[in-house]
């Protein structure tokens, strides 16, 4: 039998998406389509999230 993948923590979760976020913000933007706004509004808030729960300010 195979044995399910790891679960990520909510950090590494967190972590991952921001890197994707930022990623296609900075492809979207050289590319010039629409839709870099959005993924850098959602990286920022991604790093403000993570930054928080560094801090303790929110539990993960």
């Amino acid at each position: 039998m195979e044995q399910p993948a790891e679960v990520p923590t909510l950090l590494e979760y967190i972590e991952r998406e921001l890197r994707v976020a930022r990623d296609t913000a900075f492809r979207l933007t050289v590319s010039r389509a629409k839709g870099a706004e959005y993924w850098t509004g959602y990286a920022d808030a991604l790093e403000d999230l993570m930054k928080k729960i560094e801090r303790r300010e929110v539990r993960a």
